[in-house]
């Protein structure tokens, strides 16, 4: 019977394995949000307001409104009431050079293009950022030129891109600065096209920070859910169906004895002492690091007050 299980589990993971390996991967130009700043002059005199939206990565929106008399913004000479600067950020997270995207944004309605600035950088790690090389395949200086983007129409934009190599290859992005007046809603970004050896598609997909954040969260809240549960009933039904008896014997008598030495016990006290100890400094907000040996790494240990879901 367990050979039959066996192979059964075998054929099961040879298949899923398979899949995984020869499934077909669509190759996208990612666009994320990476900030916008909004500045507002002489809406009304007198009133100050002051709001952000931050995230682990930084800042994320900026919203100020000024009421100065006498004050004026102008760009290119132009007289504006609602200055916005918003910032994307392109990566090709696909597994194949994309040879020059043409990539099209478009603002809210309400918004009127002023300008716009493009340049190819790279992005570095932790480890690099430390002195680690990175593995490149073409030498890219950072903020490297990129052509001038053509606004099409008052809340249009489109750009042709360089060659955007895979992000895994270089850690290379595209950072697109626009510059406009009004309010830029959520924009719309497409772009789309075709491999020539292959025929395969590639296209350009926007995702917000905040739904790219939920999506992550919800992935690991359901791969934390289903991996303890299911270890859990592995390990019941497993101790069913193979009792442990003869393995683990216990003898009362030594176990009080070992406990009753009194380097056992220093030890105990010692072990409850440290548990106490982390429990109150995390509960004040410091977070426990634990070194892994051999992996270059380290485990940090904190408590995150838990807050109740607004409608």
């Amino acid at each position: 019977m367990a050979e039959v299980i066996a192979a059964i589990v075998g054929v099961v993971l040879g298949t899923v394995v398979t899949w995984w390996i020869s499934r077909y991967r669509p190759h996208y130009i990612l666009c994320e949000e990476a900030f916008r700043v909004r500045l507002a002059v002489g809406k009304s005199l007198g009133a100050k307001s002051l709001s952000w939206t931050s995230t682990e990565k930084g800042l994320l929106a900026l919203d100020v409104d000024i009421g100065v008399p006498y004050t004026e913004v102008r760009v290119k000479d132009t007289p504006v009431e609602t200055l916005v600067v918003q910032r994307l950020k392109l990566r090709n997270v696909g597994q194949k050079l994309i040879a020059e995207p043409e990539v099209h944004v478009q603002l809210g309605q309400t918004a009127t293009i002023l300008g716009c600035d493009v340049y190819s950088d790279f992005e570095l790690s932790h480890s690099e950022a430390e002195g680690d090389s990175v593995v490149s395949l073409e030498p890219l200086t950072p903020q490297q030129s990129v052509p001038c983007p053509t606004i099409i129409d008052r809340n249009q934009v489109t750009v042709t891109l360089k060659p955007l190599y895979p992000y895994k290859a270089n850690r290379q992005v595209v950072i697109l600065d626009i510059i406009c007046a009004g309010d830029t809603g959520t924009p719309v970004v497409q772009g789309q096209g075709v491999f020539q050896e292959d025929q395969s598609v590639w296209t350009v997909k926007f995702e917000p920070w905040e739904l790219s954040r939920a999506r992550i969260q919800r992935r690991v809240r359901i791969f934390n859910n289903v991996s303890t549960v299911g270890l859990f009933f592995a390990i019941i039904a497993f101790l069913v169906w193979r009792p442990p008896i003869g393995i683990l014997t216990i003898s009362t008598a030594s176990a009080v004895r070992w406990a009753s030495h009194p380097l056992a016990i220093a030890m105990i006290s010692a072990l409850l002492v440290y548990f106490c100890y982390a429990m109150y400094m995390g509960m004040r907000g410091w977070s426990l690091s634990l070194p892994l040996p051999f992996l270059k790494r380290k485990m940090v240990v904190y408590f995150a007050r838990a807050r109740k879901k607004t409608k």
